[in-house]
């Protein structure tokens, strides 16, 4: 017995009872509305119906059972008392339940529907936000990378560390890993021309290769990349000082 009324083990074994003024909610199937159904003694019942039904006795065929808890699985009979269709009715229009209420379970899937638009869209506007910002880092990256800035060089136009700025782009497929000089890049077809060109005009390797912030030999290197070969340019460009010939005599 439990507070003046018998347990029946076949019911109550599937009802998760707790204390007295507690929601004891049924751990069997339920409708979509959330009431909890059984088959007692032969037929289809609402679980509710039938632990009022062994706590309180015979229903009147006429009475519903209404939810002081408005718990629809409820099966706590403190919770639950018989009044008419229409006293039922009232009930669930006053607390915005039933099919057009605000606890419907439609309202709620609607309601639902609309927070993942809402956070589908959010997460669509992050997104784009993001590729703006990358093309804007992008446009602002790429003219100090292709005139052969270093680095640091770039760290300290940009204001930033030099370690973030080469990791975003090496995120980004601006750079490439792995050079000997940290800086493996692809630099603009231009740039390496203007290199040529101040080798061309006589200027030596080393002035022209610090001028765009990289070595000699790394100059060189992105040089024959686009198959201009070091060697055919004026011998000023192998060396920081030009070649004297002497005549035989």
């Amino acid at each position: 017995m439990y507070d003046g009324f018998e347990f029946d083990s076949g019911f109550w074994k599937r009802v998760a009872v707790a204390g007295p003024d507690d929601c004891w909610e049924w751990q069997g199937s339920r409708y979509p509305m959330g009431y909890g159904h059984l088959r007692y003694l032969g037929r289809g019942e609402y679980a509710h119906r039938v632990a009022y039904r062994l706590a309180n006795g015979p229903i009147d065929p006429q009475m519903d059972i209404l939810h002081s808890c408005d718990n629809p699985p409820c099966c706590n009979p403190h919770h639950l008392s018989q009044g008419s269709h229409a006293e039922n009715v009232a009930d669930r229009t006053a607390r915005e339940r039933g099919r057009y209420g605000r606890n419907a379970p439609r309202h709620r899937r609607a309601l639902a529907r609309r927070h993942s638009a809402a956070k589908a869209g959010a997460i669509e506007a992050a997104i784009r936000l993001k590729e703006e910002e990358n093309a804007s880092f992008i446009s602002t990256i790429q003219p100090l990378i292709d005139r052969g800035d270093s680095w640091s060089d770039i760290g300290v136009a940009l204001g930033r560390e030099a370690t973030s700025i080469r990791d975003r782009c090496l995120r980004l497929g601006i750079v490439k890993p792995g050079s000997r000089d940290r800086r493996t890049r692809h630099v603009g077809e231009p740039t390496l021309r203007a290199m040529a060109d101040m080798l061309s005009s006589g200027q030596s390797a080393p002035s022209v290769a610090g001028h765009f912030g990289i070595g000699r030999p790394t100059m060189f290197r992105y040089l024959r990349e686009v198959g201009i070969e070091p060697s055919e340019l004026p011998n000023r460009c192998k060396g920081g000082r030009p070649r004297v010939h002497h005549e035989q005599g």
